[in-house]
């Protein structure tokens, strides 16, 4: 990163400085290769990750088209009446932290919702169907605590990580909206459990059942041909990383470390 306030604000930390250039320039040729095939994966991953969000939107249209999108605002209405209401609008409104609690990864996807909500007072699960949301009370639920004055942190799926909010954390009230599906696995013993399946009209797409099965098939065949990408990826930087570990001061670094942290952050 560059400094945005070089000298009054911001040093810089220059880690070449602790690396025999002459050594790593031997193996220009197997750097150079290394990085080119790590880009040429990671550019197969995300066309792959690309394409399943397309499926995604696919069966999010049909769930849509058959969604009692009233029952459901009536719920969020309900949420903001059970935990908001105490607190009166604001002109100061909150701030919201933007994170991710899942990935797709060389392992595949993983996510730490367990880590997430611990020592929450209240967690609401949301329970969803692949290819459904919970968005609309999350984003309800979201702007509401918003203007009370709240913070909130939100978390969003890796898949479409602009628009698709998967949990959503209020931290001065001890409360917590998760989404339950195929990919977050989670123990919801004890939590209270909002299912959109029940909100579903089924009857409406029901001649789309054999088009959605396909698709959650399809959907997770393209997520996991991202993860080999992805794998691929991983492994041709550990190759890379062979280039350069022999040729670290590692020492040098840990004493320089131990340097700024008895300068700035140790009384």
């Amino acid at each position: 990163m560059d400094p945005k306030n070089p000298g009054a604000v911001d040093m810089i930390i220059n880690l070449g400085d602790y690396w025999d250039e002459t050594a790593i320039r031997g193996n220009r040729e197997d750097v150079l290769n290394c990085n080119d095939e790590i880009k040429f994966n990671f550019k197969m991953a995300y066309n792959y990750i690309g394409a399943a969000k397309k499926i995604y939107d696919n069966m999010n249209a049909i769930y849509e088209s058959a969604l009692n999108v009233e029952e459901i605002f009536k719920i969020a209405a309900g949420i903001v009446n059970q935990e908001l209401i105490h607190k009166e609008l604001t002109q100061q409104k909150g701030k919201i932290k933007k994170f991710f609690a899942s990935a797709i990864t060389p392992e595949g996807p993983i996510n730490y919702i367990d880590s997430l909500i611990n020592g929450y007072k209240r967690v609401y699960v949301l329970h969803t169907p692949i290819g459904m949301g919970g968005e609309k009370i999350l984003s309800i639920v979201m702007n509401s605590a918003l203007y009370r004055g709240f913070n909130v942190e939100a978390y969003y799926c890796p898949m479409d990580p602009e628009t698709k909010m998967e949990h959503l954390l209020i931290p001065d009230l001890g409360t917590a909206f998760v989404t339950f599906n195929y990919y977050h696995k989670l123990d919801i013993t004890g939590y209270k459990e909002i299912d959109f399946n029940d909100y579903i009209d089924w009857g409406k797409i029901k001649g789309y059942k054999d088009l959605i099965d396909h698709s959650c098939a399809l959907m997770d065949e393209l997520l996991q041909k991202g993860v080999q990408s992805i794998k691929k990826s991983k492994k041709t930087h550990d190759l890379l990383e062979k280039n350069y570990i022999p040729n670290m001061n590692f020492e040098a670094v840990e004493a320089y470390r131990k340097e700024l942290v008895g300068k700035y952050i140790l009384p």
